[in-house]
């Protein structure tokens, strides 16, 4: 969806340029049916058009974020470097629940290279998720 099909913003402002439309007729119609005073209709047509403003405004900025959205590329799936932790195997953990050991040495050569070392290598319950410390 692109900004110009955010049916949110394009409603929030009709609404707003239509209060503009019906607070410009409301103030004709109170003075010269209704015949209020010109204070009194000033002020109504001051609250009218604040709140046409805010739908207005409410408006532009669903449309901005909209535009912003739409110019972020897409996001990677993976992170910095594609690892193949799992190297063919159906899963990162040995029948005792610990950690294969492929998966340890090339998660230690990962984090060695960015100068870390990993002492402890824990398996999350969500398969595929390993909590490294480091």
């Amino acid at each position: 969806m692109n900004s110009l099909e955010n049916k949110v913003a394009v409603t929030l402002k009709s609404v707003g340029y239509f209060i503009f439309i019906l607070t410009v007729i409301m103030f004709f119609v109170f003075v010269s049916v209704i015949y209020m005073d010109l204070m009194s209709a000033s002020f109504l047509i001051f609250i009218g058009f604040v709140i046409g403003l805010l739908f207005i405004g409410f408006g532009e900025v669903i449309h901005l974020l909209q535009s912003i959205y739409d110019k972020q590329p897409a996001l990677a799936v993976s992170g910095e470097q594609d690892l193949d932790l799992l190297n063919g195997a159906d899963s990162l953990e040995q029948i005792d629940g610990s950690v294969v050991d492929e998966v340890k040495t090339e998660l230690e050569e990962f984090f060695a290279a960015k100068g870390k070392k990993v002492t402890g290598i824990a398996l999350l319950n969500k398969e595929y998720f390993l909590s490294c410390y480091c």
